[in-house]
């Protein structure tokens, strides 16, 4: 049938569909010769020579970014081959001769809006868009095309009612526009319309349940729980390793205050996809909510490795690097928040308490002094310039503060325990007790409130005192570690082991990577006599943070004890030194080590700066005394093992104390 156009027409149409654009152009041209008014040719020569599969390939590949962004840049690129300045003119030329001839057709004018957009014009294009909705409300893809072009604008009501349109308009077709509508009233923080048009989606589209889990995640986010539940349920019993499926109830149970069960649900979707950095991030979640926060933040680095666009990982990143004494790294990621979310308060704490730790005083004012600023002067900043002050020994300054800090609030933990340690450090214990026992007038069980009066039941040496007030903070807080390790830690002032090491182990069957108590137990192993398993405990939690400073104190302080490579010791103690500067108990087992091995310039050099950082502590000074000696500065070892003996001791510590006193005295 040489003759017949339709046939030549339907040709050159399939031809272009298997990008054979020359092919089809040559058909189209002799077409064109008979036919050079036919709108449908028009359309058709326009794609091909614009290398376009068809009329409305541009605004199916690129419908969805909007017409703006870089995905639409990308799509511009990727859309199709090159192609040269006088093909888009001819092309253009076409579509709007077509436009021209048939200006009610919706095809000519659809051609015409994609081959812009293809060109990287879409914004040229509004015009056409609001005519061609405006005369055809019922059309699917026009109405699909307008709702992008004006979401993307933040032309928001007019986006809407046209992707709802587009949505109504074929049962068949609503999962793009549905889909669009969902994210974007998500991300509005609208769940209840997001959630109605997931609702309305056809079962055929939840292909492999990501309906069903956007679905129970937004019930989630609406606190309905039952609803979620049922969703949660559905989905595991098609899918049973369903890793978002999984990681949504571990969300549930710690929603319905069901913190084991949030655990268990959370190593299950770890266990079901070990990349998913949505998986790690729900059980960093549930390991912060029971308390192990070393463990929560492995989870959240990893979480942030996988998926650096988490950016709201950093800050919770800052503040637990903290919490476990990471603090080169938390330091780290202050910064990192501060850029990412300059707004943030506890951000800039954050860096400036990392710098405090850190013992960088000029670095911690300069991140402080934005903060001053602020009107009224918010509770942290207050603790801020307290911690900072004590940190440089401008004791008044840092009294001010705390007081400053507890003017704002009465009931704050952070101000009494600030003031309670400068009375300490000072030696005014009666000033900590009036202190702390005004405290427990007004909130006798406030377990925070308790622990910090065990810290004046231990500087004046009652251990019993300490027990009886962390009894009774247990009982108000049962499940906390902390309480847990500091009354594990009276108990072993009083010599009761076994009960002490029940607890840590407690603590641990909950928390089974919690640093803190990791190395509490390692150090209550040691005093019975079990130093194989005290330095399994040690080296555990030195494989995840090898900067760790009581971890590295205490296997370093053992590998004296033991005998051991004295340099595999300072290997551990000179990570944690990098760590934590400032850490007096880092240098006083630094300088210990150094003492062990005849470096004796390098070990009162450490020794003097544990002291100076806590005169109070008994093992410094005793550290520091020994070596003065074996320097053979008597007056200066007398001195400090004096100090040594007038302050807390058990008995085999003031049995160390009196025989190198004694020896002193016989030289």
């Amino acid at each position: 049938m040489p003759g017949d156009y339709d046939t030549r027409f339907l040709a050159a149409r399939l031809i272009l569909n298997q990008s054979r654009y020359d092919d089809a152009l040559g058909i189209i041209s002799r077409l064109l010769k008979e036919r050079p008014d036919d709108p449908d040719l028009l359309v058709l020569h326009g794609a091909a020579s614009a290398r376009l599969l068809n009329s409305t390939w541009a605004l199916f590949k690129l419908g969805p970014t909007g017409g703006t962004g870089p995905a639409y840049e990308e799509g511009c690129t990727a859309l199709r081959p090159r192609v040269g300045p006088e093909q888009d003119l001819t092309a253009e030329a076409s579509f709007r001769r077509a436009v021209e001839l048939a200006p009610t057709s919706v095809d000519a004018r659809l051609a015409l809006i994609g081959f812009l957009w293809a060109t990287r014009r879409a914004d040229d294009t509004e015009p056409l868009i609001r005519s061609l909705a405006a005369d055809t409300p019922g059309h699917g893809m026009v109405m699909e095309v307008a709702g992008y072009f004006f979401l993307a604008r933040k032309q928001n009501e007019l986006g809407e009612t046209y992707l709802t349109r587009a949505a109504d308009a074929s049962a068949s077709y609503s999962r793009a526009p549905r889909l669009a509508l969902a994210n974007h009233y998500e991300d509005a923080g609208r769940f209840d319309l997001a959630l109605q048009h997931l609702e309305k989606m056809l079962p055929a589209d939840d292909e492999g349940g990501t309906l069903a889990a956007r679905r129970a995640d937004l019930h989630l986010r609406l606190g309905h729980h039952d609803l979620a539940g049922k969703e949660i349920d559905a989905l595991l019993a098609r899918y049973p390793k369903h890793r978002r499926a999984l990681a949504l109830r571990a969300m549930l149970f710690m929603a319905q205050q069901r913190p084991a069960e949030a655990l268990a649900a959370a190593r299950d979707a770890v266990a079901a996809d070990r990349r998913s950095a949505e998986a790690r991030a729900v059980l960093g979640d549930a390991l912060t909510a029971g308390g192990d926060t070393n463990g929560a933040f492995v989870e959240y680095a990893e979480a942030l490795r996988l998926a650096p666009e988490r950016t709201m990982l950093v800050p919770r990143l800052a503040r637990l690097g903290l919490v476990t004494g990471r603090n080169e790294e938390a330091l780290a990621y202050a910064r990192q928040a501060v850029g990412l979310f300059p707004a943030d308060v506890d951000a800039k704490v954050a860096l400036v308490t990392a710098n405090v730790r850190l013992r960088d005083y000029p670095a911690a004012q300069a991140a402080l002094q934005p903060l001053l600023a602020l009107k009224p002067r918010p509770l942290a900043v207050h603790l801020q310039v307290g911690l900072l002050e004590a940190g440089r020994g401008n004791e008044a300054a840092a009294r001010a503060a705390f007081n400053g800090a507890l003017a704002v609030d009465p009931d704050s933990l952070e101000a009494l325990a600030g003031l309670v340690d400068l009375d300490l450090s000072r030696q005014q214990v009666a000033a900590a007790r009036r202190r702390v026992d005004a405290a427990l007038t007004r909130r006798g069980d406030d377990a925070g409130v308790l622990k910090i009066a065990s810290r004046v039941f231990r500087a004046e040496r009652n251990a019993a005192g300490a027990e009886a007030v962390l009894r009774r903070a247990r009982a108000v807080q049962p499940a906390d570690a902390e309480t847990s390790r500091l009354l594990a830690s009276a108990l072993v002032a009083q010599g009761t082991y076994d009960e002490a090491v029940q607890l840590l182990q407690d603590v641990l069957t909950r928390h089974p990577t919690s640093a803190d108590t990791l190395v509490a137990l390692g150090a209550v192993l040691e005093r019975l006599g079990r130093l194989d398993e005290a330095e399994a405990r040690y080296k555990s939690v030195l494989a995840t943070n090898p900067g760790d400073g009581p971890a590295a104190t205490h296997l370093g302080l053992l590998h004296v004890t033991r005998g051991r490579n004295l340099d595999i010791a300072l290997g551990y103690l000179s990570e944690a030194k990098r760590a934590s500067p400032g850490d007096p108990a880092v240098s006083d087992a630094l300088g210990w080590v150094y003492a062990q091995k005849n470096l004796r310039l390098l070990a009162l050099e450490q020794l003097e700066e544990a002291v100076r950082l806590s005169p109070g502590t008994a093992l410094f000074q005793y550290h520091l005394g020994v070596t003065y000696a074996g320097a053979g500065q008597a007056a200066k070892a007398r001195a400090a093992l004096s100090r040594a003996a007038a302050l807390e001791l058990d008995d085999e510590s003031r049995r160390k104390v009196e025989t190198a006193l004694a020896a002193l005295t016989v030289r």
